[in-house]
This record gives structure tokens, C-alpha cells and sequence, in this order.
């Protein structure tokens, strides 16, 4: 299912959001909104307003894997970012 939004069609929120933590705001009196109220937090992605639960965080310290997997993509978002700056000055 899509939305068709100021002449651009957006999937519906069911597909942006399968998350069941996360609420799409149709209509009401509470309306929309953006920030923390409490343990809920409201925001905006493409036009449709949602509000979804606060996390809890991490329990515990992170496996050997998870450090090397977080290793590998700092990695590659240094090489993402050089690569744009040089794309971005004409060197590629």
C-alpha cells in the first residue's frame, strides 16, 4: 500500500514501520508531535507523524563479534566519507 503525498507516492506506514513499538498518528486530539513526553518519544519521517517507546540501552558489555563488526563498519564509513569529499572537490 502506498500514499500519494504532494505528488510523490510514500509506502504506507505499515511498511516504513513494521515495528509494533512504533505508532503511526492518524487523527486526534493529541495530534503529532516531536521531542521526549515521558517515556515516549514523538517525531515526523516523510510526513507522517509517529511515537514510539524509549529504549532501554545496552545490558551487558559487547561480545568479540559485535566489537569486530563494529570495527569493520568504522571502517567503512571513513572510506565512505573520503570518498565523498574527494568526489566532492573533483578527485573522482
Amino acid at each position: 500500500m502506498f500514499l500519494v503525498r504532494a505528488g510523490r507516492t510514500w509506502p504506507a506506514a505499515e511498511s516504513i514501520y513494521p515495528d509494533p513499538s512504533v505508532g503511526a498518528i492518524k487523527q486526534g486530539i493529541p495530534g503529532g508531535f516531536s521531542g521526549k513526553a515521558g517515556t515516549v518519544i514523538g517525531s515526523s519521517r516523510r510526513g507522517i507523524q509517529v511515537m514510539r517507546g524509549l529504549s532501554t540501552g545496552r545490558k551487558g558489555s559487547p561480545t568479540d563479534a559485535q566489537l569486530q563488526q563494529q570495527a569493520k563498519f568504522a571502517v567503512m564509513i571513513k572510506l565512505t566519507l573520503y570518498y565523498l569529499i574527494c568526489r566532492s572537490i573533483g578527485l573522482l
